[in-house]
């Protein structure tokens, strides 16, 4: 009987595989594997936090993270799914990980305190011109000798776009994941490659509608509808800054076509949270967009 499994990227079923206590299991492999972890220094716990991350200071902008974790040497790990394409995702990774350095001084807390923050970026599009790397790693070194100065952050990306093996190139975990991050949707049974392991398993498991309630079906479809609404926004907002060159147009275009989006997905009911992860938008944005 073939199987309808939905798309592993989307908001829903993402933090559905990788963010739920009755998943840990699957977030521990998935981070073991991005990061290389090696007998002697695996994750072998992780506890959920809250993924809100709060601005120091008024006027700052509200984040929403797709996932935070925290493993059992209390290091702090970010996990991002971007499937649209974000020129700031750089600088929005930089952003969220030093809200969770200062989110974690306190009152008479010493410097000496803070546990590393670790972020993890699994993009649908390049991340980096001109490189064919479908995992990098990115960490604070001394130029001269190469060896990590400070261990505090950490920035790791996927791009999913450049991994292009099939199912009888695949040799590790790593790839396994990566294949069913990219493809799962596009399966109709659990290939013969994944099916000794009770993770992957469990992660198709996951990802079959069938065994889905009709809330979950349609909280899934309303994140597709999120999805390919950003990413119609984002062509759009591409195809125009193209054919006028302007860079205040480009910028007046995602600001217009932004608050558009925003108020179709309050027409729809889609949770406010969900509506300011999808367009950067603050609440208090939103908030005035509804009542306008």
């Amino acid at each position: 009987m073939s199987m309808n499994f939905a798309n592993p990227t989307t908001d829903f079923t993402f933090k559905r595989l990788f963010g739920s206590d009755n998943h840990k299991n699957l977030t521990i492999s998935l981070l073991n594997n991005i990061l290389g972890r090696k007998q002697g220094n695996l994750i072998t716990q992780v506890t959920f936090g809250n993924i809100e991350n709060i601005p120091v200071a008024d006027g700052q902008k509200e984040s929403y993270l797709d996932i935070l974790c925290k493993d059992q040497l209390g290091y702090y790990f970010i996990i991002e799914m971007q499937v649209s394409k974000d020129q700031a995702f750089g600088k929005r990774s930089l952003y969220y990980s030093a809200l969770k350095l200062i989110d974690q001084m306190h009152d008479k807390d010493l410097y000496s305190k803070i546990k590393p923050v670790i972020f993890i970026g699994i993009l649908s599009h390049p991340m980096f011109a001109n490189r064919n790397r479908v995992v990098s790693h990115h960490l604070i070194c001394d130029m001269d000798t190469g060896h990590q100065s400070f261990e505090e952050l950490e920035f790791h990306y996927v791009e999913l776009c450049n991994f292009h093996k099939t199912l009888d190139e695949l040799t590790n975990d790593l790839d396994k994941w990566l294949f069913f991050l990219k493809y799962a949707q596009d399966l109709q049974v659990i290939p013969d490659q994944f099916a000794p392991s009770p993770e992957f398993q469990q992660a198709f498991t996951v990802l079959e509608q069938r065994h889905w309630n009709e809330q979950e079906r349609r909280a899934y479809r309303k994140s597709l509808d999120v999805l390919h609404k950003d990413m119609q926004l984002q062509a759009g907002i591409f195809e125009e800054g193209f054919e006028d060159g302007f860079e205040k147009g480009i910028e007046k275009g995602i600001e217009e076509g932004v608050k558009v989006v925003a108020l179709n997905l309050l027409k729809n009911n889609i949770d406010m949270h969900v509506i300011a992860q999808s367009t950067g938008l603050t609440i208090e944005q939103i908030e005035k967009l509804k009542k306008s």
